[in-house]
């Protein structure tokens, strides 16, 4: 009877435990400026930057982000080599906790491929991020690049 009651204290415990930890990310984790560079309506390949603020006491790991807007989204990272810029996948990126991660043009970002349908100035793109406990679902703004360069230094002055 006892080792019944223990079996069934621990898968309680631990039900309590996931559920805790699947509520928290979303609640915990702000998006401030998501946005995607306009780009001509043939362009197969677009841009997303965000900033990612991990307000848990939990270290949280980015691993995807998905989007019915597009065939397959990817987290990239530009970096300088040699005088020569070069993009590269990445699988995950590690926000500590308290911390951010800024995805912004020249450093992580997003690459949206393959839009299904014409994307102009204005558009808000659906996108789920995901995390490797949790996901959230935001839009993406799409902006003219003097937009999104007025709003990114408005943002740091709050």
């Amino acid at each position: 009877m006892l080792k019944h009651y223990k079996n069934n204290l621990i898968a309680i415990t631990s039900s309590i435990m996931i559920m805790a930890t699947s509520a928290w990310g979303t609640e915990q984790i702000d998006i401030e400026n998501p946005w995607i560079r306009s780009a001509p309506p043939t362009a197969t390949v677009l841009a997303g930057y965000m900033t990612i603020h991990n307000r848990s006491g939990n270290n949280i790991v980015f691993t995807a982000a998905s989007s019915p807007s597009f065939s397959t989204v990817q987290l990239h990272r530009t970096t300088l080599h040699n005088g020569m810029m070069h993009m590269d996948a990445v699988k995950a990126l590690s926000i500590n906790a308290g911390g951010s991660a800024t995805l912004e043009p020249g450093s992580y970002h997003l690459m949206l491929n393959n839009p299904k349908q014409a994307i102009k100035t204005g558009d808000s793109i659906p996108l789920t991020l995901h995390f490797e406990n949790t996901t959230k679902s935001i839009h993406l703004i799409v902006k003219q690049n003097d937009e999104a360069t007025t709003d990114a230094h408005s943002h740091q002055h709050h």
